[in-house]
């Protein structure tokens, strides 16, 4: 019997620090086994075990490894000796610490890890650690959101999210599991990391910017509403054809903008503290996920067609299973599609300081009017017309708030709801249509600013 990758001699438990960096180095590496009492020729050390020699070698392997190890220790007697045999499996968390330092084993030898060896073994095997966390929310306490339960019956009619939740393995001892927290919560108020932010600069630069949104909502709408904040901050143009009903024509492929929002929430790193940040420019959008692509893919393979190594399985998993992505792999293939086929804009992936980055950008500069600021010398006549296909579309109500503003240009929400009597949410979701049909717009800060007719 011989030392090897697996298995180590140690003379006595006087060497439980070196034991101990072992056990680490086991469980870092393909777990192994320790007989303590041979020498390093496998011939029995003569080792005497006292009556507490186990129990302290046991509460110093606790205070000293993190997370902490727990072995299988075995006494056995070999004619007039002793030796003690400790088994410990490869952890699923790693890397396991000895004394605050990680070990790995090369051979039959056991080597500390250099920091950068202890952040690969990190990312590679913490990305799982989302997925088995426990959200601590009691699924008897859940309140599932009735909103989410309206938006995902639209697909799903007969949704109960009990019976979704056992069907998929998303509780952990009658709680949560971090995954569906996140993608069922009401509000996102355990993992920062999670929330999603978008502002729209001014320029093509972040110097100033003029409106910013911090989604902390359900990640499974997390595209829905982030793309009604973007939409009010794009362009977008009427095509009027005589006899045939109006379309609208935006200044990015819609269809690629929300497949590639619900690409960065599903498959971002959720083990980086980083926040996913969709940035709105005057001439490009980026959408800047954490992480890097996992298992050495880079932005040239993905984009030359279907592939998919999924970070978060069991988010991936509940999206698919609503039906709110169609396949694993296929999504980076569809953006190009949409954005080929919108024409116009050409999308780029890369990586950048740790992160995935995807950019539209325009091809040939400014193609479309302002949604909120129409260009009168060149679309005079169509300003016309979209005003009048815009207006006869509104209630009364929606009417009441658009002619307020008009003869209070520079008033704030708060002073809407007042004058008018309606709710603030039902003045925000008016100001929210009003914009995206190009009939208000929105000048100044967010303290100060106020609402304004475009002309």
């Amino acid at each position: 019997m011989k030392e090897s990758e697996l298995l180590e001699f140690k003379s006595s438990f006087s060497l439980h620090k070196e034991i101990i960096q072992t056990l680490s180095a086991f469980a870092n590496k393909h777990g192994g086994t320790i007989l303590v009492g041979l020498n390093d020729r496998g011939e029995l050390s003569g080792m005497e075990i006292g009556k507490k020699t186990i129990e302290d070698f046991v509460v110093r392997l606790r205070q000293h490894t993190d997370p902490v190890l727990y072995p299988s220790i075995t006494n056995r007697t070999f004619g007039l000796g002793e030796i003690v045999e400790i088994t410990i499996k490869e952890s699923e968390q790693k890397p396991v610490l000895a004394f605050q330092k990680a070990f790995t084993r090369v051979g039959k030898a056991t080597i500390q890890m250099s920091n950068a060896e202890m952040r690969d073994l990190f990312k590679k095997n913490q990305y799982s650690g989302l997925e088995e966390a426990n959200s601590r929310e009691l699924i008897e306490e859940f309140a599932f959101p009735s909103e989410l339960n309206g938006f995902i019956r639209k697909k799903n009619p007969n949704f109960q999210y009990q019976e979704f939740f056992s069907t998929h393995k998303l509780l952990i001892k009658n709680e949560l599991s971090a995954a569906a927290y996140l993608c069922f919560t009401r509000e996102n108020n355990l993992f920062y990391n999670a929330m999603v932010r978008v502002a729209r600069f001014k320029g093509n630069d972040e110097a100033v910017f003029i409106d910013s949104f911090d989604f902390k909502g359900p990640l499974l709408m997390a595209a829905e509403d982030i793309m009604k904040f973007i939409k009010r901050h794009i362009k977008m143009r009427y095509e009027i054809n005589p006899g045939e009903a109006h379309s609208e024509v935006w200044e990015y492929p819609l269809k690629a903008l929300h497949e590639a929002i619900v690409n960065a929430v599903v498959h971002r790193d959720y083990t980086d503290p980083g926040q996913i940040l969709i940035k709105i420019f005057d001439d490009n959008l980026q959408i800047c996920s954490p992480g890097l692509l996992p298992n050495g893919m880079n932005p040239e393979d993905i984009m030359q067609g279907p592939r998919s190594v999924p970070r978060n399985r069991k988010i991936a998993e509940v999206f698919y299973a609503l039906g709110f992505i169609e396949s694993w792999g296929s999504g980076i293939p569809r953006i190009i599609k949409e954005t080929k086929e919108h024409g116009g804009v050409e999308v780029e992936m890369k990586h950048l300081n740790g992160a995935f980055l995807t950019v539209f950008k325009h091809e040939h500069g400014r193609q479309y009017s302002e949604v909120n600021e129409l260009n009168h010398s060149e679309y005079t006549r169509s300003s016309r017309n979209r005003f009048l296909i815009n207006y006869s579309t509104l209630n009364r109500k929606q009417r009441d708030l658009y002619l307020a503003i008009v003869k209070h240009p520079g008033m704030k929400a708060k002073e809407l709801s007042a004058l008018l009597g309606l709710s603030s949410s039902t003045i925000g979701r008016y100001v929210m249509l009003l914009m995206s049909n190009g009939l208000i717009i929105r000048k100044g800060s967010r303290k100060s600013g106020g609402y304004f007719a475009c002309e």
